[in-house]
């Protein structure tokens, strides 16, 4: 089965640079890529690894969750079958597969896919944002770096922590690893 394709995503990050009145050269030059990888992840050629797509969402003033389709409370209850979540594929091999969400109460509930190797930023990038964070390892092994320290997290494993602090997730395993990630007060 082949990655879903990544034209939404392109096309919502176009809608917000020319909303925060950005050229693709110049959103480039503020977060450390070139204007031509820009157009490239805004046309769908291109996947950004989570360090980048952090760093244009934080210049264009949107959260990465904002990203995916606006959530909505649930009136009675929203059921989203197998197959029908909303899918964001990134770059460095990590996939979030966004499971419900509330736009009242900024939560977003994420499925995530670290294959091999894959890591959301590099060891001298790590991601720093607002809110809080809440993950559940479903399978695999993942490495979870806050501020200095280093947590190596197996199934069954929870974190909790303060995305206000330097952090990064990698796999060490040599089998895909999932998570399950709640983002909240975003």
């Amino acid at each position: 089965m082949s990655p879903p394709d990544p034209a939404p995503l392109g096309e919502r990050l176009r809608t917000a640079r020319a909303t925060a009145g950005l050229g693709v050269r110049e959103l480039g030059r503020r977060v450390g890529v070139s204007g031509s990888m820009i157009s490239q992840i805004e046309k769908g050629i291109s996947r950004p690894s989570i360090s980048t797509l952090y760093a244009i969402t934080n210049e264009l003033g949107v959260t990465l969750d904002g990203l995916f389709t606006p959530a909505t409370p649930a009136e009675p209850a929203t059921v989203r079958r197998d197959g029908e979540h909303e899918v964001l594929p990134l770059g460095d091999g990590v996939t979030y597969t966004l499971l419900g969400g509330d736009n009242d109460r900024a939560l977003r509930f994420l499925r995530i896919r670290f294959e091999v190797g894959a890591e959301s930023g590099a060891e001298d990038n790590p991601m720093c944002h607002g809110g809080s964070e809440y993950g559940y390892v479903h399978a695999g092994h993942l490495g979870v770096t806050v501020d200095a320290e280093t947590y190596v997290l197996g199934p069954g494993d929870t974190i909790t922590l303060d995305p206000q602090l330097p952090h990064r997730i990698f796999n060490v395993g040599d089998t895909p690893a999932e998570l399950f990630w709640v983002f909240a007060g975003r």
